[in-house]
């Protein structure tokens, strides 16, 4: 009996999921957001915020399809004003691999955005 409880609890804690430290919650600031695309049909969202350290960079996790179509029709950078909160987490941005797959380039810190509007 100790034995299938301890395998249960063990199930338990491999199911787990950990939770996301954030490190910095942002207010309203001013950045450019900028288009990176993988493939024909990958794309991910950087935003680089002006206030900061010029080379910070951060991969949108949950980048709104509404402004998505918006830039996409320009693939130019877009200045925007946003609020968020940077993770611990990094996340891998991808460059175009052969015959259009995707290849690992580099990785970045996430952004979770609570706002953002195109300025």
């Amino acid at each position: 009996m100790k034995t299938l409880r301890g395998l249960v609890l063990l199930l338990l804690m491999a199911g787990c999921k950990s939770e996301t430290v954030p490190i910095q919650s942002t207010a309203q600031q001013d950045s450019v957001v900028e288009i990176v695309t993988a493939s024909w049909s990958y794309h991910q969202f950087i935003l680089k915020p002006s206030a900061a350290n010029p080379t910070d960079r951060y991969l949108i996790t949950n980048f709104p399809d509404s402004l998505k179509s918006q830039l996409l029709a320009t693939y130019k950078p877009r200045a925007v004003a946003f609020t968020g909160v940077i993770s611990r987490v990094k996340a891998t941005v991808y460059k175009t691999g052969p015959a259009d797959g995707l290849d690992p380039d580099y990785e970045l810190p996430t952004i979770q955005l609570t706002a953002i509007r195109l300025k």
